[in-house]
């Protein structure tokens, strides 16, 4: 963010955005503290009429620059925080806390980044809510509709200010907040805005507020650390005979060319002789490892052999279940959704808070058979305890499971934890299972998972993990103990052309992602009667597997390697799948090993540029020993490689007899 020193106190906005509009608009900074009278007289002069606001945002997430706008001023505020409570907060809230309309350019985290600093809106209107899908609303389309069409804006500075937004310096925000403004007024968006919801934060409980904005800040810092640019590594490039376009084969699944979103391009370097020569494209389509670049151009003829570089310049928008998160936190802002009813929310976000009471009409329309038992089951009580119960976790009404899993032997607390996995307690309705690792977790997921199965025959189970790999190891642990009766949904992009032989053991279980089926008798002939799924957290938010959801209803859910995940990351499914939901368990490390000083370093400088830092006690240089396998072979061992030599069997037979000396000497190691 640039400050503002690049601009005097006050300034002449020269806006080139709309032809017919004013040029005249005058530009105020001060910081907050010193702004009451400007504020003040701001709200004096607008009277009834709408406001713009835009905002630029700290790498933190919080709010460091406000702009309020009416048709001819624009006031900019530097925030400091931690926000105090004084007059200009005051005459703020006067301006944008009552039901003034209140315009912006994207109005989500602007709205819950302002109860962070103790304003409340109550008429805020997201001009790109005026596309037809919000999931998409960052589109250059979306930004061009929202200041009211192509026939009246200049394309050129409307790309500028969607690139500016939340990060340029104040003449951008200036102009945003201004522009909103100025585009909400125009008649020929009256009836549009007419029909958009209103973001309203002032009827949403306090502690619903705080949760959302710790949602959407820890995804939008995620979204600030990806690279800006990313270094495709391609093994071959070659320009089409038709089209031109080039064509390439990436090595790296990490750096593979992908395709690129709306805000995104391939910068080819061409190097000819001495010379770098530079291209712009879109990468259009990917199959497997190999990706086509149009609108490049063609490349000189007569070159030769092709030496190019690619990288990738700019951020993606997200993937789709981040769009599923940003979608939920959309509709609870406009009260489209009450996430106060939904009994898992309000365990896993709103601790300590039960859930709101669903009315009888709710309850109709979620037609949830498990509902019913629940009922039933609360007759001898009060009527204030039904009104509690009726939305917080209680006891599903199904017969207790026994643990039935003779693969291998259960030690005590994998016993235990079976039976909390397996309870239908109300105590144990959201449950944790914890370890460090080789304690055997996954074989807790197994027993569990079959016990299941054995013991209900009507029980569906839904095992989900952050990553593709940790899924699939959740399969061969299943395959491992004799159960079989799975399906594993997997994303095309990871498997085809990348992955294909890590599935070799249960490839006859797999569903790719191009597969889904588009209707639950499809899916039910694909998951062939199994009542056990596994997949990504990504993919059980996506609204493409409802056929497969509809034939495997989500009723339990064991996340594994739970601790990988942002708390954020689970919305989308706790939402989604709140009618049939009846237990979550995460299971995960409780903590994570740093390495020591010197192996950290050498991992950091040898894989990850220098950037992994590591903190440990140790710093010692004897904690690894590098041995000289030059005469070894190279063997694949799982996911990885390892190296066969006598050396290895020699230092290792050398390091055991090592550790008994040390042992009967009495020397701790």
């Amino acid at each position: 963010m640039v400050m503002s020193e690049e601009f005097p106190e006050s300034f002449s906005l020269s806006q080139d955005l709309y032809k017919d509009a004013t040029s005249n608009v005058q530009v105020i900074q001060l910081p907050y503290r010193q702004a009451r009278k400007q504020a003040k007289a701001l709200h004096d002069s607008l009277s009834d009429a709408p406001a713009g606001l835009a905002a630029l945002i700290t790498p933190g997430g919080r709010i460091g620059v406000l702009a309020i706008a009416s048709e001819t001023q624009v006031l900019v505020l530097k925030i400091k925080h931690p926000v105090v409570e004084n007059r200009t907060l005051k005459a703020l809230e006067d301006i944008l806390g009552n039901y003034r309309r209140v315009f912006v350019l994207g109005g989500d985290a602007l709205a819950l980044e302002l109860c962070d600093m103790g304003i409340c809106v109550g008429n805020m209107l997201d001009l790109l809510d005026v596309s037809s899908a919000h999931e998409e609303k960052r589109t250059f389309t979306a930004y061009v509709e929202a200041l009211g069409g192509e026939l009246l804006v200049s394309k050129d500075v409307v790309g500028g200010i969607m690139k500016t937004s939340g990060a340029g310096n104040i003449r951008d925000v200036a102009l945003e907040a201004w522009a909103a403004g100025y585009a909400g007024r125009l008649p020929s968006m009256h009836f549009k805005v007419y029909k958009l919801p209103r973001i309203d934060t002032l009827q949403l409980k306090p502690s619903l507020l705080d949760a959302l904005c710790k949602i959407t800040r820890a995804a939008e810092r995620r979204r600030r650390l990806q690279p800006y640019r990313l270094e495709n590594e391609i093994v071959t490039a070659s320009i089409g005979k038709e089209n031109g376009e080039l064509h390439v084969v990436s090595s790296r699944f990490k750096t593979r060319v992908m395709r690129t979103d709306f805000n995104q391009h391939i910068e080819v370097t061409h190097q000819v002789g001495d010379r770098a020569i530079k291209y712009r494209g879109r990468a259009t389509k990917i199959d497997g490892r190999s990706a086509t670049i149009a609108g490049i151009g063609k490349f000189s003829k007569g070159v030769g052999e092709l030496n190019v570089q690619l990288t990738t310049v700019g951020r993606d928008a997200g993937s789709a279940a981040d769009r599923a998160r940003a979608a939920v936190v959309h509709q609870a802002l406009r009260h489209q959704v009450d996430l106060a009813e939904q009994p898992f929310f309000c365990a896993l976000f709103l601790p300590g808070e039960e859930a709101r009471g669903e009315d009888e009409e709710y309850d109709e329309d979620e037609d949830d058979e498990s509902d019913g038992d629940d009922d039933t089951n609360d007759n001898d009580d009060d009527d204030d305890d039904k009104k509690s119960e009726g939305s917080e976790l209680r006891e599903t009404g199904r017969p207790a499971i026994p643990i039935d899993f003779s693969a291998r032997p259960l030690n005590n607390s994998q016993r235990l934890a079976v039976e909390r996995i397996l309870s239908n307690a109300h105590e144990d309705r959201l449950a944790l299972v914890q370890g460090p690792p080789g304690t055997g977790k996954t074989t807790v997921i197994a027993a569990a998972v079959q016990s299941i199965v054995r013991g209900d025959p009507r029980r569906t189970v839904w095992l989900t993990a952050q990553s593709n790999v940790a899924v699939k190891n959740m399969a061969e642990k299943l395959a491992d103990v004799g159960f079989w009766d799975f399906t594993v949904l997997v994303s095309k992009d990871f498997h085809y052309g990348w992955h294909e032989h890590l599935y070799q053991q249960i490839e006859h279980r797999v569903i790719r992602s191009d597969e889904f089926p588009g209707t639950p008798h499809e899916a039910e002939r694909m998951v062939g009667g199994a009542r056990v799924v596994l997949c990504t957290l990504n993919t059980l938010s996506l609204g493409r597997i409802q056929a497969l959801t509809h034939a495997v209803p989500v009723q339990t859910v064991l996340v594994d390697e739970a601790g990988q995940i942002e708390m954020g990351d689970f919305l989308p499914m706790l939402h989604l799948y709140r009618s049939n939901l009846e237990k979550v368990v995460f299971v995960g490390d409780d903590k994570q090993y740093r390495m020591p000083l010197f192996i950290g370093n050498f991992i950091s400088e040898s894989v990850y540029d220098g950037q992994l830092l590591s903190q440990h006690c140790s710093s010692a240089a004897d904690c690894c020993r590098f041995i000289d396998v030059a005469h070894g072979q190279e063997v694949k061992a799982g996911m990885s490689w390892k190296a066969t030599s006598p050396s290895i069997s020699s230092s290792r037979s050398c390091a055991r007899t090592r550790s008994a000396f040390s042992r009967n000497s009495g020397e701790l190691t």
